[in-house]
C-alpha cells in the first residue's frame, strides 16, 4: 500500500493527507522460466534480434517449467526463454544448448540482464537435446555461487515445424559431456518474476489409490483450478526406494500405465501442480496394487466364413503375443493345418490361417499352449460358427442364436451347460469330428435360464457339440 500525504498540485491544491493506494509488484516464483513468442521471423538468429518488435513486443507471452521450449511448433517464429539460475551448489558449470534452426544462450554474472554475455551457440541446427554435435553449443566452465540468482536467456528461431530449443549442464566436478537425450535443466534450479494477482491455484481432486490385475492398464488423475495455465509434473516413490523422481513425459493432469507389472506393486505416484507464485503437491500419494493374474485366457468367440481359409478367434483377455503368433499353439480339426496365426492390434483377437477352405459345416479349434500376458495357459476346445457369408448373422438352425457351451469339472463328473433359449431346443453330442458323434445319453436339466448334463467322467477324452 502506497501512502501520501502533503503533496500539491501545480495549481497549489493539496491532497487529501494519507491518501492510500494498494497495488501488487511482480515477484519471483521458484520453478519456471518466462517464454515469449515472435511470430513472423524466420532464421537466422540476426532477424529476430534486428526486428522492431524485439525485445518489447513478443506475440504472446508465457512459461515453462524447465529449461526446454515446446517441440515441433509450427515454423516462422523466433522465441526467448528467461528468468533465473539458482545454484545449489558453488563450483564450476558447463552448460550446453540444443536448438533447431540458431539458438544461443546468454548468462549473467548477476540478476541484471545488461550484464549478460554469450556463453554458447548453435549455428546449424541439432535434434532435440543433442548435446554435442557442434563445438560452440558447449560454454566454457563457469564458476556460480550456491544460494545466488543469475540471469539466463536462449534465443532461438525457426523456419519450419521441425524444430526445439532446450539447455542443460554438468555440475561442479563433472567433466563428461552429457548423453544425448539427457534432460534439460530442471525446474529446481529456476526461477522468474510473475503476477501476484493471478496465482491463485487450488487442488480440487486428489489421485486415487489403484488396484488391477498384473498386465492390465492403470491410471491416476488429479484435477486442479487457476486463472492461468496449469503445469503438472508426475512423480513415483518405487518400492524401496528413498525419495520421489519426476517420470519423464509425464507432464499431463492424467497418467497411465500401459501393462503393469508385479514390480511395480507398492508404488506410490503423486502429481506436482504448478503455476508461477504457487507450487503444490497433491496429497496423499495414491498407490498403486498389482495383483497376479490368475485367470486363464478364453475364446468369447470362434467364427469363419465358408469356403475361406480364414478363422477368427476372440479371447477374453490380452495374450501374450509370441504364444499368439506361433501357429503350432493351435490345433483345427478336420484335415486343416495352421498355416498362420496372427494377434491383432487389440490383443485378444488371433485370426488364423489354414491350408484349404473352409467347405465343411462345423470345424472345431484346439487352443492348447495360448498364454495371456500373465503367463496363464489355455487348453480349450471350441467349436468354429461357420457363416456362408462375411455378412451373415451368427445364428442356430431355425434362426435361434447359436448358444455357447460351458465345460467344468465336477468331482467325478463334467457338467456342460448352455443357455436355454426361447423356441430353440437343440441336442447334446460328444465326440471328434474324425470318428463321429453320438447323442449323449445324460438327461438336460433345466436350472433356470440355463441346460445343464453330468456326465461322468470315464478317463477318455471328448469333445461337445450342440445340434438341433
Amino acid at each position: 500500500t502506497l501512502t501520501v500525504s502533503g503533496v500539491a498540485s501545480s495549481s497549489g491544491n493539496i491532497i487529501k493527507p494519507n491518501s492510500r493506494l494498494a497495488f501488487s509488484a511482480w515477484a519471483v516464483s521458484p520453478g519456471f522460466l518466462v517464454r515469449e513468442v515472435w511470430d513472423g521471423i524466420s532464421s537466422p538468429l540476426a532477424n529476430l534480434k534486428n526486428s522492431s518488435r524485439y525485445p518489447n513486443f513478443p506475440s504472446s507471452f508465457g512459461y515453462v517449467d524447465s529449461f526446454e521450449a515446446p517441440v515441433n511448433q509450427p515454423g516462422g517464429f523466433g522465441q526467448r526463454l528467461s528468468g533465473f539460475l539458482a545454484p545449489n551448489a558453488t563450483g564450476s558449470y558447463t552448460f550446453y544448448i540444443a536448438a533447431r534452426d540458431q539458438g544461443e544462450l546468454y548468462l549473467s554474472t548477476s540478476t541484471d540482464p545488461a550484464q549478460k554475455v554469450l556463453i554458447a551457440k548453435v549455428e546449424n541446427g541439432t535434434d532435440s537435446r543433442e548435446w554435442n554435435k557442434e563445438a560452440g553449443q558447449k560454454s566454457s566452465p563457469i564458476a556460480l555461487e550456491a544460494g545466488k540468482l543469475y540471469y539466463i536467456e536462449a534465443l532461438q528461431t525457426a523456419s519450419t515445424s521441425t524444430n526445439n530449443l532446450a539447455v542443460t549442464w554438468t555440475l561442479p566436478g563433472v567433466t563428461e559431456t552429457p548423453a544425448n537425450g539427457s534432460m534439460p535443466i530442471s525446474r529446481d534450479f529456476l526461477a522468474s518474476f510473475y503476477n501476484p494477482d493471478q496465482s491463485l491455484l487450488l487442488i480440487t481432486s486428489q489421485p486415487k489409490d489403484v488396484t488391477v490385475v498384473k498386465t492390465q492398464p492403470a491410471s491416476f488423475s488429479v484435477s486442479a483450478f487457476a486463472f492461468t495455465t496449469i503445469f503438472y509434473q508426475w512423480q513415483q516413490l518405487l518400492p524401496g526406494a528413498s525419495a520421489y523422481v519426476d517420470i519423464d513425459g509425464a507432464t499431463s493432469p492424467t497418467y497411465s500405465i500401459p501393462n503393469t507389472t508385479a514390480a511395480q506393486d507398492g508404488t506410490k505416484f503423486q502429481a506436482i501442480v504448478a503455476i508461477p507464485g504457487s507450487i503444490q503437491t497433491s496429497a496423499p500419494p495414491a498407490t498403486l496394487t498389482v495383483i497376479n493374474d490368475t485367470s486363464i485366457p478364453k475364446i468369447v468367440s470362434a467364427t469363419a466364413v465358408k469356403n475361406t481359409p480364414t478363422i477368427t478367434l476372440v479371447f477374453s483377455e490380452q495374450l501374450d503375443p509370441a504364444s499368439a503368433n506361433n501357429p503350432d499353439n493351435i490345433v483345427v480339426f478336420g484335415g486343416f493345418t495352421v498355416i498362420s496365426s496372427v494377434l491383432q492390434s487389440d490383443g485378444k483377437t488371433v485370426v488364423l490361417t489354414v491350408d484349404k477352405p473352409l467347405t465343411t459345416s462345423s470345424v472345431v479349434v484346439w487352443a492348447w499352449n495360448i498364454a495371456d500376458l500373465g503367463g496363464n495357459i489355455s487348453n480349450q476346445l471350441t467349436p468354429v460358427t461357420i457363416v456362408s457369408s462375411a455378412s451373415e448373422p451368427v445364428v442356430a438352425d431355425g434362426g435361434a442364436a447359436k448358444p455357447m457351451l460351458t465345460i467344468q469339472k465336477a468331482g467325478d463328473n463334467v457338467v456342460v451347460s448352455w443357455p436355454n433359449l426361447p423356441g430353440a431346443k437343440f441336442i447334446l453330442e460328444s465326440g471328434t469330428p474324425a470318428e463321429g458323434w453320438s447323442p449323449v445319453a445324460q438327461p438336460v436339466e433345466v436350472q433356470g435360464d440355463k441346460n445343464t448334463v453330468t456326465i461322468p467322467l470315464d478317463g477318455s477324452n471328448k469333445m461337445y457339440r450342440l445340434t438341433k
